[in-house]
């Protein structure tokens, strides 16, 4: 009987034993499986901290290329083959209608006979714009890209908005600019900066923008400069993209002499000088060009040489003025007008009488957090830089 109990007992410490040694091994697993996912989230943290130095070093590099574009070496190509395009897929302008691969080196020569036929043009500007994303070496980086510009855009060129190919080579503003259902905060940012570059006892210029265009800019309800509050010239810049670049402008030593106020665009990154003008000089002048409408053309003009083109300083490929490039022949929708359609809708909103019912204020607001989220997603996707490269705007 003894016997047994001591068997019994033997037993008992074996069980227990064992139990530790599982216990023990249970630890040891739970400290690998932990050490291995510590591993792994620093491994992550660190190609997450690479991808967003990757991406800003790509977005430089994207700015150089495009700089290379120039009017007289790369003109007269249709959207499909624009210098953003080009650029985004690696490509410089060596000389005139030449491209160059800034990683692999390869060459493409670019050229439209201006007597071919409109199908003709079509056929081999889609035949250039595929060997913009095929002709690369096999061991470019840019074929891989290419490869998958050719894929997605294709289907989001129906959309408005703008596309996933060039998304981690715009600024993070830019993008929420182009996406925002309701941009006239953004918008009214913007306008609040440039009047703090007027100083006191100055005026904006009067603009130079077409009567057609400018009628185009304020809704049934409210003009655009009352919807931003701001006035008309400061609204009308910031909706045309032109933002004061910190670093140049720098108050004048004679307070006497005109301000020069110096802009840039985030989407073609051209640079625009505003001459502004004391508040009783420009007084004066407006004065004077009313006293002189019968005068000759050529004293009308010189009064109004000094107002400023806020469309025609942007480059001819800025997708604010032309659209973004597409694969499609014909014109394409300003960027733009597409913001003052969403600021129309935001005016409609507002005059709306009798107000709207609980039921469509909720899907209103549903595709507000649908927009959002979507330029969440396009960031997050892209990996899209915080700031914005360019020196000159990195204050802003």
């Amino acid at each position: 009987m003894v016997q047994g109990r001591n068997d019994d007992a033997v037993e008992n410490n074996k069980e227990d034993d064992n139990i530790e040694n599982d216990n023990d091994e249970e630890e040891k697993d739970f400290d690998k499986i932990e050490a291995r996912l510590q591993s792994m989230l620093d491994s992550a943290m660190k190609s997450t901290e690479m991808i967003g130095k990757m991406s800003e070093e790509s977005q430089k590099a994207y700015v150089k290329r495009l700089f290379s574009f120039s009017p007289l070496a790369y003109f007269g190509k249709p959207s499909c083959l624009s210098p953003l395009v080009c650029a985004r897929l690696g490509w410089r302008n060596a000389e005139k209608d030449l491209l160059v691969c800034s990683s692999c080196h390869a060459a493409l020569a670019i050229a439209l006979h201006p007597g071919l036929s409109p199908d003709s043009k079509e056929k081999i500007c889609n035949v250039y714009r595929e060997k913009l994303a095929t002709y690369h070496k096999s061991n470019c980086p840019f074929k891989v890209e290419g490869k998958e510009f050719l894929l997605n855009h294709q289907k989001e060129e129906e959309e408005e908005g703008i596309p996933s190919y060039i998304v981690d080579v715009f600024p993070r503003k830019s993008v929420e600019l182009v996406e925002h259902p309701r941009p006239s905060t953004l918008l009214q940012s913007r306008a609040k900066q440039l009047e703090e570059r007027c100083p006191a006892g100055y005026k904006f210029p009067k603009l130079e923008v077409p009567e057609s265009e400018r009628k185009q800019v304020d809704s049934p309800h409210i003009s655009l400069a009352a919807q931003l509050k701001t006035n008309e010239s400061a609204a009308m810049l910031a909706l045309l993209g032109w933002e004061p670049i910190v670093e140049e402008n720098k108050k004048p030593t004679d307070v006497e002499s005109p301000l020069p106020l110096i802009l840039g665009c985030r989407f073609c990154y051209s640079r625009m000088e505003l001459t502004l003008e004391k508040e009783l000089e420009q007084e004066q002048q407006v004065e004077q060009e009313e006293a002189t409408t019968k005068s000759p053309p050529a004293k009308k003009a010189k009064l109004s040489s000094r107002h400023s083109a806020p469309l025609d300083a942007h480059r001819h490929y800025c997708p604010l003025v032309c659209g973004f490039p597409t694969r499609f022949f014909g014109p394409k929708k300003a960027m733009w007008k597409a913001i003052v359609s969403r600021l129309h809708q935001e005016a409609e909103e507002v005059a709306n009488i009798p107000p709207p019912t609980g039921e469509e204020t909720k899907m209103t607001e549903e595709d507000f957090n649908q927009t959002v989220y979507r330029i969440n997603d396009i960031l997050d996707a892209a990996i899209a830089p915080l700031n914005p490269r360019l020196k000159a705007f990195e204050d802003i």
